[in-house]
């Protein structure tokens, strides 16, 4: 996990320096596009970390059900935030 975890840091260290490259060349609108696309990614691949650890804890307590509840608050969460993406 921990190359996966270098690999996104690599990515984003690119993308950042991409977007400043952007910015000093003159392009503002642009470069605050690619910045928000960052974030959003960002937030999407948090919520989906959160959604396979609570899945993770729901099966390894089988006698808590509502860990299975959170599974469902975090889904939604996740449905929400894409729908707000695309919007």
């Amino acid at each position: 996990m921990n190359d996966v975890t270098q690999e996104f840091k690599r990515i984003s260290l690119g993308i950042v320096a991409i977007e400043k490259q952007i910015r000093f060349i003159g392009y503002p609108k642009i470069a605050d596009m690619v910045s928000k696309l960052q974030e959003e990614e960002k937030m999407k691949l948090e919520l989906s970390a959160k959604l396979q650890i609570a899945k993770q804890e729901a099966i390894d307590n089988p006698d808590l059900p509502e860990k299975w509840n959170e599974v469902v608050l975090i889904k939604q969460r996740s449905v929400i935030y894409r729908q707000s993406i695309i919007l």
